[in-house]
């Protein structure tokens, strides 16, 4: 499940409360532990309203921002992978390719 804050409807930000499914691109198909976990800010497009469902599975979408699962330090994109700067611990997710270029303030979300 996917707690959905705000849904962009002609580059503008419109704040919601929806919690949504995320679809896999092969249904069924076990594998995907990595791509988000718990905590992640990620961009995602809706692909059904009744019910909700989500997909993150093209470039644009993805990861936008995450922290490491031991200490919390936000994680840089280094050499295409995920690091963590304090514990030197690289984790696995399927970011979005402006990973790491998005300012968070408050209710409002926008790409620095």
């Amino acid at each position: 499940m996917i707690q959905l804050y705000a849904i962009n409807e002609g580059g503008k930000l419109h704040p919601v409360d929806h919690e949504a499914k995320l679809m896999l691109p092969v249904q069924g198909k076990s594998g995907y532990t990595h791509i988000i976990s718990l905590g992640d800010i990620v961009r995602a497009k809706v692909t059904s309203v009744k019910p909700i469902y989500v997909t993150i599975f093209n470039t644009d979408l993805g990861v936008l921002k995450t922290r490491c699962l031991i200490c919390r330090n936000e994680l840089i994109l280094k050499n295409n992978v995920l690091y963590c700067t304090n514990c030197q611990r690289i984790e696995t997710r399927k970011i979005a390719s402006d990973y790491g270029n998005i300012n968070i303030s408050g209710d409002n979300c926008e790409r620095s």
